[in-house]
């Protein structure tokens, strides 16, 4: 599930985006989910929509916050 927070006029708004399937638990398939659900949902373009992106709420798995391989990571990169 992706939500979306952002300010809009002065005031903070929080959007669920999306709801998609997932085909592994690894980062890239993640990434690749998020990629999609962005562009189709969102109707951002997904370079935009990284640049602007100032935080991201997950558990603490590994796959998630990994410093090499983990979707933060990944997000960096983007």
């Amino acid at each position: 599930m992706f939500f979306v927070r952002y300010v809009e006029g002065g005031r903070p708004i929080i959007k669920f985006a999306a709801s998609v399937h997932v085909e592994m638990s690894d980062s890239a398939s993640i990434l690749s989910a998020m990629q999609k659900a962005i562009s189709h949902y969102v109707k951002v373009p997904c370079n935009v929509f990284f640049s602007k992106l100032v935080w991201l709420g997950c558990d603490g798995a590994s796959n998630m916050t990994g410093q090499r391989n983990g979707l933060t990571a990944l997000l960096k990169k983007e």
